[in-house]
C-alpha cells in the first residue's frame, strides 16, 4: 500500500520538488504544490501545441481544455512519478520550457 511505502513516498516528493525547481529555474510558473504539475497557457491553442511538441519529443503531456477546466485556463498537466528518474525529470523540464516559449 501506498501508506507502507516510505521510500516510494520519499522518491516521489524528491522528483516532484526536483521537477518543479527546474521548471521554475527556466521560468515557467507551475500551479499547485503536488505531483500534478500543471502549467496554464491560456490559450486552447497554445496548450494544444504545447501538448503536440512534448509529445513529438517523446513525453505522454496532455492538453487540458474548457469544459474540464475554465475558459482562458488551458494547461498541460505532468504527472510525476515515484521512479521518474532524476535525468527525465530534468529533460521534461527543459522540453516544457523551450515548447512554452516557442
Amino acid at each position: 500500500a501506498v501508506q507502507a511505502d516510505a521510500d516510494g513516498r520519499t522518491a516521489l516528493h524528491a522528483g516532484v520538488a526536483r521537477f518543479r525547481a527546474a521548471l521554475a529555474a527556466a521560468g515557467v510558473a507551475a500551479l499547485g504544490t503536488e505531483y500534478v504539475v500543471p502549467v496554464v497557457l491560456g490559450d486552447d491553442g497554445r496548450a494544444v501545441a504545447v501538448s503536440r511538441a512534448l509529445q513529438a519529443a517523446g513525453y505522454d503531456v496532455r492538453a487540458i481544455r474548457p469544459p474540464t477546466v475554465a475558459p482562458g485556463t488551458s494547461r498541460v498537466r505532468i504527472s510525476v512519478h515515484a521512479d521518474h528518474p532524476p535525468e527525465l525529470l530534468d529533460a521534461l523540464a527543459a522540453a516544457v520550457a523551450a515548447a512554452v516559449r516557442n
